[in-house]
């Protein structure tokens, strides 16, 4: 009986927290509700399948969410069989098909609001007056080539080529190895040229990234990376006075400036596809995170662009 399985379970839980074994309660309603529902799981698999596809539509893929609840029911079938005396087919399935259950969020951070070239052409001119000339050459890297801050950590030049290693970041990507990406600069306008200086900066060993992003990507940390380079910026108050001033702005803005000038500040937009591998995701990924600019304003620009005209919604005279 499914319902007395659930019931000694939940019983053999008992010291949880009332908030946990609250949780707990309902994400075993929900299994019952998902065995009870046509098409009848058969095993542990096709239950935790359904399960994700009745209750997972409203949670963030990748997100702490999917993964207790499925926790949870992978959790009640290893009871149900070590306990219960339920077939071993009622066993969870292995950890890489509860991990494509769960997904794998894009490694993006937050939303935040794309740095628009005038912004980073100042605060680049007020780093490199400052004599702040690592910090310089790290915002160059993210703001101009569209990488993750985390990146820094992973950087290579090869013959004036800027490439960009692999970041492991969780279970999925450690079993994976993808080849280093190679990056192009997005220049700013009216500073053409201002990339391959960093590259080539970067090449010489003349400028070296900061202290703190080293010595966490020396101990293997990326998400320090990041981190180093978040607070190295707000630390600085020209940084922090820009910050103040436009909503939304944060470390990862350098590289949402990247893509923001791939569609809108130059003649010719970057496609789609291209702009995406340049970045390091897919093009699905990048309609999600960069799709949302595509307003009014920039659809008539677009056309206008293509067309030649200038006055695309001008009302006709009639």
């Amino acid at each position: 009986d499914c319902d007395l399985v659930v019931e000694k379970f939940i019983a053999s839980r008992s010291g949880l927290r009332a908030t946990t074994l609250r949780d707990l309660r309902t994400r075993m309603t929900r299994t019952l509700q998902v065995l009870q529902a046509a098409p009848r799981p058969r095993d542990g698999r096709s239950l935790m399948r359904a399960y994700a596809a009745a209750h997972f539509g409203a949670c963030p893929v990748g997100g702490v969410g999917r993964k207790r609840q499925l926790l949870d029911v992978a959790a009640l079938l290893r009871f149900a069989v070590s306990r219960a005396g339920a077939p071993d087919r009622w066993l969870p399935p292995p950890a890489e098909v509860i991990e494509d259950l769960i997904g794998h969020a894009d490694w993006h951070h937050e939303d935040s609001t794309p740095i628009k070239p005038e912004q980073l052409a100042a605060l680049l001119d007020t780093l490199q007056e400052a004599g702040k000339e690592d910090l310089h050459l790290a915002v160059a890297l993210v703001g101009l080539f569209g990488l993750r801050p985390a990146e820094l950590g992973v950087l290579r030049v090869e013959e004036g080529r800027l490439y960009v290693g692999s970041v492991k970041r969780n279970a999925r990507t450690l079993k994976v190895s993808k080849p280093d990406r190679r990056v192009l600069p997005l220049d700013l306008p009216g500073r053409e040229g201002e990339g391959s200086r960093g590259v080539a900066l970067l090449e010489s060993g003349l400028v070296k990234l900061p202290t703190a992003i080293r010595s966490q990507a020396a101990a293997g940390s990326y998400k320090g990376v990041g981190d180093a380079f978040r607070q190295l910026l707000d630390r600085f108050p020209f940084w922090r006075s820009m910050a103040e001033a436009t909503p939304g702005l944060k470390p990862y803005s350098l590289r949402h400036g990247y893509a923001w000038r791939g569609h809108k500040a130059y003649a010719r937009p970057i496609p789609v596809r291209d702009l995406a591998a340049l970045m390091g995701h897919n093009p699905a990924t990048h309609h999600r995170h960069y799709g949302k600019w595509t307003d009014e304003a920039g659809l008539e620009e677009a056309v206008a662009r293509a067309t030649g005209t200038s006055q695309l919604l001008a009302h006709p005279q009639v």
